[in-house]
């Protein structure tokens, strides 16, 4: 986050905890944003559903993840990029039944301001422990050279 944040001139805000779910992020994410500041000139990435998976969503998958886009919504973000899942780093698995559910969650939400990131061609990148989910600082660095070009196109930044 912060390797791509500082190389589009945004400054990162993290809300993330390893191991929450979709379900976990709807619950806590009111409390988080209403200590945090939002106007139409900032930009929010989510990046959840990896906990999740196991083929397409649930329906309490699918609940809490547009209730967690109507949130972010409400919240005034400018642009709400909604990154797909990333592969596994040795690119084995590229969850194509879950980004197609996150893609189908922005088009039942339905607002202009959700801009979804294709992460299917992602490279290999390289994991803690070949655990093939936690990226090394090694790995970050692949995957950040990967997305700050995506992200960048989202948002319009040449």
């Amino acid at each position: 986050m912060v390797l791509w944040s500082a190389a589009i001139g945004y400054d990162p805000l993290t809300l993330g905890i390893s191991g929450l779910t979709t379900s976990g992020l709807d619950t806590n994410i009111a409390d988080w944003l209403s200590k945090t500041p939002a106007t139409s000139n900032d930009v929010a990435v989510l990046a959840i559903a990896r906990n999740d998976v196991g083929g397409t969503f649930s329906a309490p998958v699918t609940t809490a993840f547009n209730s967690v886009l109507n949130k972010l919504i409400a919240k005034g973000y400018g642009k709400i990029l909604v990154r797909g899942i990333l592969p596994a780093g040795d690119r084995n698995t590229t969850w194509p039944l879950e980004n197609a559910s996150i893609q189908s969650c922005i088009a039942t939400v339905n607002n202009a301001k959700l801009i979804f990131v294709d992460t299917s061609t992602c490279p290999v990148y390289v994991t803690e422990s070949n655990d093939l989910t936690h990226p090394t600082l090694a790995g970050y660095i692949t995957v950040a050279a990967y997305l700050v070009p995506k992200y960048k196109t989202a948002l319009g930044i040449p």
